[in-house]
């Protein structure tokens, strides 16, 4: 005899309501990797899975590289950077993979996550990304000279973050390709948290709050209220702004819940002050991510800035790579590829 897992009419309301609580949370607080399926990959792009780009320890750090499948020349590259509070999320969920078909290769990349893994393991990992995309330029096909950063929410701040330190030898760690450059040509950042210092203190995000609190001290004894200081200063993106940065795209919600609208117009207002490219467009009514942020207005606002700063921007001089700095690269670029 079989049985039927059956639910009271009574069940079903209260299983329904847990439900859209779930999804509203997810929502609200930029966790829509917990609940979304990976985007859809357009048949014009092939997909390499699981490349491993560095290794930190025993951890191997792996990355999804989407390509045109009948590219010619050198590709201007994307590396995205998954969003998740540092302590979640996946290279599978990026949703800029349709821009494979634009012309572009798409690098998606898994990071260390906090609390186990506490700053600056996150930034020096997706530094040593980008010196990985330049190391393997002539294995896949990739431009060197027009490399990009994009991220959303925590993947946001990194990206801003690759923005402005590319001359920061203290957060590019001691591992993989340290002969190759960090810095970027263009940076896309949507709704990414700027100042760190602040982001522990904010009363009125009290996620925000803890899962900075997170990044910082991991699961390892406590860092002095001096030490935490120094690292949110130096986590912060504004702590590092020069006059050589790169063009920024920032986009953010004038209603976010979990990181204020203020974090970005302080790096709007930085880096403008720097005399640098920088453009903030804010979503009426938006929150942190959801719909708003993926209108045809506002997918077109990010092609011409990746066409203008990225596809079609003058070739300049490669950053200087360091010569003298010991490559101890260790990658196997073990990779699975897919249809």
């Amino acid at each position: 005899m079989t049985h039927r897992f059956r639910l009271a009419p009574k069940q079903w309301l209260i299983f329904a309501l847990i439900v859209a609580v779930v999804c509203g949370l997810a929502g609200r607080f930029g966790l829509n990797h917990l609940m979304a399926r990976p985007p859809e990959v357009p048949d014009s792009v092939s997909v390499l899975r699981d490349v491993q780009y560095a290794k930190a320890g025993k951890v191997k750090l792996l990355a999804d590289v989407y390509r045109p499948r009948h590219a010619t020349g050198p590709l201007p590259v994307i590396v995205w950077i998954h969003g998740g509070g540092w302590e979640g999320g996946t290279k599978l969920h990026c949703p800029i993979v349709d821009f494979a078909a634009l012309g572009y290769a798409v690098v998606s990349i898994d990071y260390r996550l906090a609390p186990k893994h506490r700053w600056p393991a996150q930034i020096e990992d997706c530094k040593a990304a980008v010196r990985w995309v330049r190391a393997s330029a002539e294995k896949y096909g990739f431009d060197p000279k027009r490399v990009a950063a994009a991220g959303a929410s925590a993947g946001g701040h990194l990206a801003a973050l690759l923005g402005t330190s590319g001359d920061v030898k203290a957060l590019e760690g001691k591992r993989n390709h340290l002969k190759h450059s960090s810095r970027m040509r263009a940076v896309l950042d949507l709704f990414g948290p700027i100042d760190l210092p602040a982001a522990i203190k904010q009363k009125d995000s009290k996620l925000l709050r803890r899962l900075t609190d997170q990044l910082f001290h991991g699961n390892k004894r406590r860092l002095s209220d001096a030490e935490l200081n120094r690292r949110a200063t130096q986590a912060s993106p504004t702590t590092h702004i020069t006059k050589d940065d790169p063009p920024f795209l920032i986009i953010h919600g004038s209603k976010d819940p979990l990181v204020p609208l203020g974090q970005s117009e302080l790096l709007h207002e930085q880096l403008t002050k720097a005399k640098l490219k920088s453009k903030l467009h804010v979503i009426e009514d938006a929150e942190h991510g959801g719909k708003e942020f993926a209108t045809p207005k506002i997918r077109h606002m990010i092609e011409r800035f990746f066409d203008e700063y990225l596809k079609h921007a003058p070739p300049e001089t490669q950053p200087a790579d360091a010569p003298d700095a010991p490559d101890e690269s260790d990658e196997s670029d073990e990779s699975a590829e897919t249809q």
